[in-house]
């Protein structure tokens, strides 16, 4: 299968991984393409939805990490976003928990002021998939992959950190707060700063669950005013131009029904005398 290219000089490709295809266990790297076509019905979909833009993927090839059917992660832009804080912040000696893709540890160590990372990953199949990426820093000493659960992982007595970031959830859920709290309190007082991954997002969906609403979008607010202005009106641009081309699909094809070149058959518009659905 071919591959598009990503548009050269994109913010996020620099955080692209080279993790090779494979399987271990329940895990499974695995690489995936995003057409130009694709491309173009995640950009609006991404554009009318409450996220304000979020969702779209350029065209090109991209990096997953699965567990059964489930993508874990993957080294799309917006994947990549929700790191981004973390790694900006990240020097001296850092602790990662949760390995995924190894992109975090991989950004960060490229980062001249950080000394050492240490990865906290519980599964033995990740650190096989994923551990020999990141080979060069663990032989320079500045990497150190420990197969052990975050939630009862201890770091040596004294040890601190300049930055803590936690990214063990398949999901994102709002049932995932519970172990964010634990993690955040256990490091409060061993590092700078404290993160977890999408934690707001999570934050948000308990406050829909509770009952409180959309906090990002008050019931009163129209949708033009719950995202980017500018994101807003590019959207309704594009949903105007698919109207006008399924507008002038219909007009096409209901002057071949009467000229008899095609019949409406269960909703779609067939060639007559054939079983092919007309395009």
């Amino acid at each position: 299968m071919g591959t598009a290219k990503a548009t050269a000089g994109e913010w996020w490709e620099q955080f692209k991984v080279s993790v090779p295809e494979g399987v271990s266990g329940e895990w499974r790297i695995e690489r995936f393409w995003i057409s130009p076509q694709q491309s173009s019905f995640t950009r609006l979909r991404a554009l009318m939805g409450s996220g304000g833009g979020r969702g779209y993927l350029p065209p090109g090839e991209y990096t997953m990490l699965k567990r059964g059917e489930t993508v874990v992660m993957s080294d799309t832009p917006d994947e990549i976003a929700d790191h981004l804080e973390a790694v900006q912040l990240a020097s001296g000696r850092v602790l990662i928990n949760g390995l995924g893709l190894g992109m975090v540890a991989r950004a960060m160590l490229e980062r001249p002021e950080v000394e050492h990372v240490t990865v906290v990953e519980l599964s033995a199949d990740v650190i096989k998939l994923v551990g020999p990426s990141l080979k060069a820093y663990t032989d320079a000493g500045r990497l150190t992959i420990v197969n052990a659960d975050a939630m009862s992982y201890t770091p040596s007595a004294g040890e601190r950190f300049t930055v803590v970031w936690n990214d063990i959830w398949d999901v994102i859920s709002s049932a995932n707060l519970a172990d964010m709290t634990r993690l955040h309190r256990r490091y409060g007082r061993r590092a700078e700063w404290v993160g977890s991954w999408v934690r707001r997002q999570c934050e948000w969906m308990r406050a829909v669950e509770s009952g409180k609403g959309n906090p990002w979008r008050s019931p009163r607010r129209p949708l033009s005013a719950a995202i980017d202005p500018d994101v807003y009106r590019e959207g309704q641009r594009e949903i105007r131009k698919l109207n006008r081309a399924a507008a002038a699909h219909l007009a096409k094809m209901k002057r071949l029904e009467a000229e008899g070149k095609v019949e409406l058959v269960d909703g779609v518009y067939t060639p007559v005398g054939t079983d092919d659905k007309a395009r």
